[in-house]
């Protein structure tokens, strides 16, 4: 619901924190700790919010579906913190089936919000090349000192939060925000599942930090075990406040402040667990409600399911304005065959057309050293549901029987057991 000008998000003073002292998202802290110590960088993300909200959203000439291309950082103290790749691979899928209505749960929207859902036409990938142009997994791999990392710490304290985006301190440094989403997996303290920097912050810190627990579909995360934190958080990265405004601490009830958008109702403050629909509040007491299943609300995993038009468009809006250059990123494109000898003698390159698909995708397989290459096909869920073996050097073409798979998006894992590539293909029905 839009009401003021100045996001509501940035007017926060503390995160919230459910009974069982779970903080579904802790950005609006994180903003305040901004506020507090860093007093320059809070001033020129709220300036950005307040200048996003003021201009008219005008698409690229290009329009269609935009594309953004992702590197995880795994900051891992112990081998339960450095989670196995399937649980990146199964949060890619997550944020590609939520940010383009793809998923399962879509038809759990009710009939009186259906028509606000929106199809945002976001996708994400995993980096197919570093910043270097050398071929990348787009995940990283960083062990620690640091037993685990807290926003409530001392920012001059080793385990301050901010320091897993450093490499000096323990962390692992963000590769260039122009060209890639950097997000952080560790281990948060203090019950945070994840947070966020909103448009205008600085490059360094630019980015999301995710909960180990709480990343990937099927995570050890309780209620929270969907890959929906990050589905949150990537909308905050991408200028998108809480549904309510962050107006709920100052005496009850708050229907004053704002999300910045018009087509979410009135809500008077943050929603947990898995509500029934309707359901009223004091800002909105007649059905149909709260729009409390909106992703940027903080009900259980399972019961969030859509983001709004008009989120969509402020989403989009950032992607073409402040966050531009991203859309120019060459990180979804693999690097170049001529990157060098030493790597070139484990090299392999995997292209896929058409893409997306109906009925057959071809893998082209380039393997220059002969070795036996594993092509495996997982589901959005982490599935495995398909497996050829290469042995042969030079090309190899080989058909992807997808007819009778559902739509949505699969990826390809091909190994020579040196070097690992992926490659995201939609099925469309």
């Amino acid at each position: 619901m839009r009401k003021t000008v100045l996001a509501g998000m940035l007017i926060a003073i503390a995160g919230m924190v459910n009974a069982q002292t779970v903080t579904r998202c802790a950005t609006p802290t994180y903003l305040k700790n901004l506020e507090v110590y860093f007093p320059e960088e809070y001033a020129a993300i709220k300036a950005a919010a307040e200048q996003q909200q003021a201009v008219t959203t005008t698409y690229r000439t290009n329009g269609g579906v935009y594309t953004i291309p992702v590197v995880v950082h795994i900051v891992y103290n112990n081998a339960a913190q450095n989670i196995d790749d399937e649980f990146v691979f199964s949060q890619i899928d997550v944020l590609n089936a939520d940010y383009r209505r793809l998923n399962d749960d879509a038809d759990e929207t009710p009939a009186a919000f259906e028509g606000l859902a929106a199809d945002v036409q976001i996708e994400f990938c995993l980096a197919q090349q570093d910043p270097d142009g050398v071929l990348s997994t787009g995940i990283t791999r960083t062990e620690t000192d640091i037993a685990s990392w807290s926003l409530f710490a001392s920012p001059t304290a080793d385990n301050y939060s901010d320091n897993v985006k450093d490499t000096e301190k323990g962390g692992e440094d963000a590769w260039p925000r122009t060209d890639y989403l950097n997000i952080w997996v560790c281990n948060i303290t203090g019950g945070i599942l994840g947070y966020a920097t909103p448009p205008g912050g600085p490059s360094a810190k630019d980015g999301v930090v995710i909960g180990y627990k709480y990343f990937g579909d099927g995570s050890p995360g309780g209620v929270y075990n969907k890959g929906r934190t990050a589905t949150h958080e990537v909308g905050h990265w991408l200028g998108l406040n809480h549904t309510w405004g962050d107006d709920d601490f100052a005496g009850e009830p708050q229907c004053g402040g704002s999300d910045g958008v018009d087509d979410t109702p009135n809500q008077e403050d943050a929603t947990y667990g898995a509500p029934s629909f309707p359901k009223l509040d004091d800002c909105s007491p007649v059905a149909p409600g709260i729009m409390f299943m909106n992703y940027m609300d903080y009900v259980d995993d399972g019961a969030m399911n859509m983001f709004t038009n008009d989120q969509a468009d402020e989403m989009r809006a950032v992607l073409e304005g402040s966050r531009a250059s991203i859309l120019e990123s060459v990180g979804c494109v693999q690097g170049g065959d001529d990157i060098s000898g030493i790597l070139k003698a484990q090299l392999i390159s995997l292209t896929t057309y058409p893409n997306p698909g109906v009925d057959v995708i071809v893998c082209e397989l380039k393997n220059f050293e002969g070795n036996t290459v594993t092509v495996d096909v997982y589901d959005f869920t982490g599935n495995l549901i398909d497996r050829m073996m290469v042995a042969n050097s030079g090309d190899e073409k080989m058909e992807l029987q997808v007819a009778d798979l559902p739509g949505g998006t699969y990826l390809i894992k091909a190994t020579d057991g040196q070097f690992t590539l992926t490659q995201q293909i939609t099925v469309v029905k």
